[in-house]
């Protein structure tokens, strides 16, 4: 299983502003594989080496990379990193003109199988074969939860087409049979407290969303200590996307329900403004824990 990366990301150092000094910015198990197969038709252990190595050892042996290792990237005198690698790499995205996809090149690198699935596939002989695949988009539509609707963190459910005999998960536990679900948009009150409803959603498999509904008065307050790139004089001003420059200062830390509200990530969505307001945002947090 490989994935692509950013080819500039892996020629500048770990602070960003400096090209390497000795070696590419990668995992040393970027290029292989350990191979151990043992059955009574065939037996093979050794190591393979992912052929787009010579493509990487392509861009480090070039002369405008070799010439200038370890230099600061303001320094680098007529030579910009990414226009050089825009005309001499193939960019990943599409070249369709209505495609609003920033073009990066990359090149692929041995993935770690963390978080993908084992598919079943069969040859033209009606032979089994296996393949490793990360899925890049929602692997899970629920939660599991007990008779009293309280939510196991730890036992997602995955989506019925990721469900199947020919389909299995590399690092969940099988809960697609759960007997009671919680979707990840479903919302359910979990507090009235200071003048304020609040409501919880699972969200994602790593972060919960949280919905309020409050006067616009706190929320101004709130908006402001947080300072949002938007301050609103009035709730009929309030726009439907406002971006929180420090989310941390978002929610009072002496609140009674700090706690369960969370820190935003970065933005907060409007969903409708009446004599109150009400609005949803993603925890930065995990929701395992």
């Amino acid at each position: 299983m490989t994935e692509r990366v950013p080819v500039r990301s892996a020629l500048i150092d770990k602070v960003g502003k400096a090209l390497v000094k000795e070696a590419l910015n990668l995992d040393k198990k970027a290029f292989t594989i350990n191979c151990d197969v043992s059955s009574k038709a065939f037996k093979c252990k050794g190591v393979l080496t992912l052929p787009a190595r010579s493509d990487w050892l392509k861009v480090w042996n070039s002369s405008e990379i070799q010439s200038r290792l370890g230099k600061d990237l303001k320094d680098l005198e007529n030579f910009d990193l990414d226009t050089w690698l825009q005309t001499t790499h193939r960019m990943n995205a599409s070249k369709r003109s209505h495609t609003s996809v920033k073009r990066v090149a990359s090149l692929p690198i041995v993935s770690k199988a963390s978080g993908g699935f084992r598919i079943r596939r069969e040859t033209l002989d009606n032979k089994p074969v296996y393949q490793l695949h990360n899925i890049a988009n929602a692997k899970y539509s629920s939660f599991a939860c007990d008779e009293k609707g309280i939510v196991d963190w730890k036992k997602p459910v995955l989506f019925k087409h990721l469900a199947t005999q020919s389909v299995t998960p590399l690092d969940t536990t099988d809960s697609a049979k759960a007997s009671a679900k919680v979707k990840m948009r479903e919302f359910r009150r979990v507090s009235t407290d200071n003048d304020m409803i609040i409501e919880m959603a699972p969200g994602t498999e790593g972060r919960r969303y949280i919905r309020l509904e409050m006067n616009f008065d706190t929320l101004a307050t709130w908006l402001s200590n947080a300072e949002a790139e938007y301050q609103p004089t009035h709730r009929l001003s309030l726009r439907a996307d406002i971006k929180l420059n420090k989310p941390k200062a978002f929610i009072p830390a002496d609140l009674s329900t700090a706690t369960i509200l969370g820190t935003p990530r970065s933005h907060l969505f409007v969903e409708y403004v009446s004599e109150r307001v009400r609005l949803w945002y993603i925890v930065e947090s995990s929701n395992a824990s």
